[in-house]
C-alpha cells in the first residue's frame, strides 16, 4: 500500500530535481502541494534533506551524486 499521495518515483525527482535546482515552475508548485498536504512526505522530505545537508557538510558526495543517496534513502520508507 503507497502511503504517500504522490508515488515515491515522484516524490524521488521532486526531491533530487530541488537539491540539484533543476525544478520546472509546474515540478515546484506540485512538491509544495505535496508537501503541504502529506504528512508522510513532510517527513520523508525531512530525512532526504537531512541527509543532503550533513553529506554537503561534510563534503562526502557533490550534490548532483544525491540521487544515488536518494534512490537508497526510498528504501527506508519505513521510516518515511
Amino acid at each position: 500500500m503507497n502511503r504517500f499521495a504522490a508515488n515515491p518515483d515522484e516524490l524521488q525527482e521532486l526531491f533530487v530535481g530541488l537539491v540539484d535546482g533543476a525544478l520546472t515552475p509546474e515540478q515546484h508548485d506540485r512538491l509544495g502541494k505535496v508537501l503541504q498536504d502529506d504528512p508522510a512526505a513532510r517527513q520523508c522530505y525531512l530525512l532526504h534533506m537531512a541527509i543532503h545537508g550533513r553529506l554537503l557538510k561534510k563534503r562526502l558526495v557533490p550534490s548532483a551524486s544525491l540521487v544515488r543517496l536518494i534512490e537508497f534513502a526510498n528504501n527506508l520508507n519505513s521510516l518515511c
